[in-house]
């Protein structure tokens, strides 16, 4: 068997002629010059022209719309919320209070809403009345109602003075009052949430201020919210993140039943005065508390 012997030096001239032949070098030269070209054409494409502010609120406030008429079209729905509640206190600093909330809505009267956390209470509302329970003071309210939860929820927040920050959405004309109510700002941008394309809106009404993102696609929904109110005293913001939304499974009667210990002490619920109980008033200054200190006037217990 013979072996031949192939000079090191001559191969790899060998090899370097064959890579540098004419036909390597004109294949080179052509894929480099079509990553050129590709170049090119994207940084001499035009770029979207910049919405004007006008623009910008008419494409937020249509996203908007579409997110709560699909919100206030259902006849049931439940969602969890995980908030951020920031009030400033003495000297300056704030207090934040971390809960998780659990809604449920059956149109048009029922509503129960439950807070876990640094806040326990609990919201019934069974169409003729409302019960509030402070599960850690192991106290509860209760207060006659209107017979919708429209009705409801415009009593609870403005008459009784109970913040519900995400109450605003469940109304059924949200999509009208709150889209008429936004007088500036609007669309800001697309984001990413956790892998979920949204469009970021912002709002000005009043003086309060306040951010949705709604997630894009044929069934927007509400994934977030911030809202600061800076017209009261403790100037406090909200922030929401929401999920486990579900539309149109039923929700079972015994739901919207107050339950809670017979060792629960009934206290009064005191309504605002008149001449500051306009409804869903973000910029009023905050007045008696929701539940307030036992009276004379306690409620037997149920």
């Amino acid at each position: 068997m013979h072996i031949a012997w192939v000079c090191p030096v001559c191969l790899e001239a060998r090899l370097s002629a064959r890579l540098s032949s004419p036909s390597d070098r004109h294949v080179r030269a052509a894929a480099l010059c079509l990553a050129l070209g590709a170049l090119l054409a994207a940084a001499c494409s035009p770029k979207p022209a910049a919405l004007t502010d006008a623009e910008r609120l008419a494409k937020g406030k249509e996203i908007l719309q579409k997110a709560l008429g699909r919100l206030a079209a259902a006849q049931t729905v439940t969602f969890d919320v995980v908030q951020e509640i920031s009030r400033e206190g003495d000297g300056g600093t704030r207090k934040v209070q971390k809960v998780t909330n659990v809604a449920h809505l059956r149109r048009p009267d029922r509503l129960h809403l439950s807070a876990k956390g640094d806040l326990e209470r609990e919201f019934w509302y069974d169409g003729t009345k409302a019960t509030i329970a402070l599960h850690k003071e192991r106290v509860f309210g209760e207060a006659p109602m209107p017979a919708s939860v429209d009705e409801a929820l415009d009593a609870i927040m403005s008459r009784y003075d109970v913040p519900i920050p995400m109450g605003d959405l469940l109304f059924t004309d949200a999509p009208v009052t709150l889209v008429e109510a936004a007088t500036a700002g609007g669309f800001v941008e697309t984001v990413d949430l956790n892998g979920v394309k949204a469009s970021h809106l912002s709002f000005t009404t009043g003086e309060t201020k306040w951010q949705v993102w709604v997630q894009e696609g044929a069934e927007p929904t509400i994934l977030q919210a911030h809202l600061e109110y800076a017209g009261r005293r403790t100037k406090p913001t909200h922030h929401m993140v929401f999920s486990n939304w579900r539309f149109g499974e039923a929700i079972a009667d015994d739901m919207f039943v107050a339950k809670f210990g017979d060792d629960y002490e009934g206290i009064a619920m005191l309504q605002r005065a008149e001449d500051v109980t306009e409804a869903r008033d973000a910029t009023a200054v905050e007045a008696a508390p929701a539940i307030a200190a036992p009276s004379a006037t306690t409620p037997a217990k149920p």
